[in-house]
Protein backbone atom coordinates (compact mmCIF):
# COMPACT_ATOMS: atom_id res chain seq x y z
CA UNK A 1 0.00 0.00 0.00
CA UNK A 2 2.75 2.19 1.04
CA UNK A 3 4.56 1.43 -2.46
CA UNK A 4 1.60 2.16 -4.45
CA UNK A 5 0.89 5.81 -2.55
CA UNK A 6 4.60 6.79 -2.83
CA UNK A 7 4.59 5.75 -6.53
CA UNK A 8 1.43 8.11 -7.29
CA UNK A 9 3.17 10.95 -5.02
CA UNK A 10 6.56 10.62 -7.12
CA UNK A 11 4.30 10.86 -10.67
CA UNK A 12 2.46 13.41 -9.51
CA UNK A 13 5.52 15.50 -8.62
CA UNK A 14 7.59 14.56 -11.34
CA UNK A 15 5.59 14.38 -14.38
CA UNK A 16 4.50 18.26 -14.46
CA UNK A 17 8.24 19.40 -14.62
CA UNK A 18 9.04 16.83 -17.13
CA UNK A 19 5.80 18.25 -19.49
CA UNK A 20 7.12 21.88 -18.20
CA UNK A 21 11.07 21.54 -19.50
CA UNK A 22 9.91 19.94 -23.08
CA UNK A 23 7.98 22.49 -23.36
CA UNK A 24 10.47 25.25 -22.46
CA UNK A 25 12.74 24.80 -25.21
CA UNK A 26 11.43 26.43 -28.51
CA UNK A 27 12.04 25.10 -32.30
CA UNK A 28 15.50 25.17 -33.42
CA UNK A 29 13.61 26.40 -36.82
CA UNK A 30 10.55 28.47 -37.32
CA UNK A 31 9.48 30.47 -40.38
CA UNK A 32 11.07 33.67 -38.41
CA UNK A 33 14.79 32.10 -38.19
CA UNK A 34 14.67 29.89 -41.73
CA UNK A 35 14.34 33.76 -43.56
CA UNK A 36 15.57 36.33 -41.21
CA UNK A 37 18.74 34.68 -40.83
CA UNK A 38 19.53 35.18 -44.63
CA UNK A 39 22.04 38.29 -44.94
CA UNK A 40 21.11 37.83 -48.94
CA UNK A 41 17.63 38.68 -47.74
CA UNK A 42 18.10 40.95 -44.21
CA UNK A 43 20.53 43.03 -43.17
CA UNK A 44 23.60 41.43 -40.51
CA UNK A 45 21.74 43.32 -37.58
CA UNK A 46 18.71 41.24 -38.12
CA UNK A 47 20.72 37.64 -38.53
CA UNK A 48 22.68 38.56 -35.16
CA UNK A 49 19.55 39.49 -33.35
CA UNK A 50 18.40 35.86 -34.66
CA UNK A 51 21.44 34.23 -33.76
CA UNK A 52 21.52 36.02 -30.32
CA UNK A 53 17.86 34.48 -29.45
CA UNK A 54 19.16 30.82 -29.31
CA UNK A 55 20.92 32.20 -25.67
CA UNK A 56 18.08 34.54 -25.36
CA UNK A 57 15.99 34.39 -21.89
CA UNK A 58 12.79 34.55 -23.72
CA UNK A 59 13.95 30.99 -25.85
CA UNK A 60 15.23 29.75 -22.50
CA UNK A 61 11.59 29.88 -21.15
CA UNK A 62 10.45 28.33 -24.25
CA UNK A 63 9.01 31.38 -26.43
CA UNK A 64 10.23 31.88 -29.78
CA UNK A 65 9.55 34.86 -32.10
CA UNK A 66 5.89 34.42 -33.13
CA UNK A 67 5.11 34.27 -29.22
CA UNK A 68 5.70 38.08 -29.01
CA UNK A 69 5.31 39.05 -32.81
CA UNK A 70 2.76 36.99 -34.14
CA UNK A 71 2.54 35.36 -37.31
CA UNK A 72 2.89 31.49 -37.95
CA UNK A 73 6.19 29.95 -36.89
CA UNK A 74 5.82 26.88 -39.48
CA UNK A 75 9.36 26.72 -41.17
CA UNK A 76 7.60 24.58 -44.25
CA UNK A 77 6.00 28.25 -44.66
CA UNK A 78 9.36 30.05 -44.38
CA UNK A 79 9.24 31.55 -48.18
CA UNK A 80 5.50 32.30 -47.91
CA UNK A 81 4.83 35.99 -46.94
CA UNK A 82 1.08 34.82 -45.13
CA UNK A 83 3.91 33.64 -42.63
CA UNK A 84 4.11 36.93 -40.76
CA UNK A 85 1.95 38.64 -39.10
CA UNK A 86 0.00 41.71 -40.76
CA UNK A 87 0.03 43.48 -37.39
CA UNK A 88 3.56 42.59 -36.39
CA UNK A 89 5.49 45.61 -34.61
CA UNK A 90 9.19 46.07 -33.64
CA UNK A 91 10.29 45.65 -30.68
CA UNK A 92 10.61 49.47 -29.58
CA UNK A 93 13.43 49.23 -27.41
CA UNK A 94 15.74 48.39 -30.03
Amino acid sequence: MRAGWLGTLLAVLLIPGAAASAAAAPPARTSCTACHADTEMFDEETARIVAAFRGDVHASVGLSCHDCHGGNPDPDLADDPSAMDPDFARNPYR
